[in-house]
């Protein structure tokens, strides 16, 4: 009894580490404990990896904005094809804090992150519900607004708000991106 409790357990421990592995996101160390405990979305793979619409970028220059070379780098290497989830608990803990930014993905100086935009309640507060980011939409925007061509001195920072939609028949939410220095 004891061999089989043990046997479901390593089992369980490498079921673990193998979904770990294959759902987490693109990071500069998505193996590491520290990369797995800070990711605060949920990595489903899916082939729906497209759920948000038009940006409108609004650019930053200068030594506190990520090289443009890493976020090709991070888009080159898109999860893909799939969504990240961030659920309304997590808007919650984030609520209190000044900016609620969600990582999705980081390579090298680059990150892409996500947050709910005020915009979702009337009384400025974040409309605590999950909503959903494809993996489609992170390419897409790094490699449409933060590449080489927007940069200037080989550095580029970029943000807008979106519509994403979220559940089939769910109403869209606005959500934040940005994507930013390390």
């Amino acid at each position: 009894m004891l061999f089989l409790r043990t046997l479901a357990l390593t089992g369980l421990t490498a079921l673990t580490t193998l979904t770990t592995t294959t759902l987490a996101a693109p990071t500069t160390t998505p193996n590491t404990p520290a990369a797995l405990i800070s990711k605060r979305a949920h990595y489903q793979p899916s082939t729906d990896d497209d759920y948000c619409g038009e940006a409108n970028p609004q650019y930053t220059y200068g030594s506190n904005t990520p090289l443009a070379a890493d976020c090709k780098s991070l888009y080159e290497a898109n999860a893909g094809p799939g969504y990240w989830s961030v659920s309304a608990a997590e808007t919650r803990s984030l609520d209190s804090s000044a900016d609620r930014w969600t990582r999705l993905a980081a390579q090298g100086s680059c990150a892409f992150e996500v947050r709910l935009s005020r915009e979702n309640d009337g009384e400025g507060k974040a409309g605590l519900v999950e909503y959903r980011f494809g993996t489609n939409d992170v390419a897409f925007y790094i490699k449409s607004h933060a590449g080489s061509g927007a940069a200037r001195d080989g550095r580029v920072g970029v943000s807008s708000g979106v519509w994403c939609r979220r559940e089939k028949g769910e109403a869209q939410v606005r959500v934040d991106w940005r994507v930013v220095k390390t």
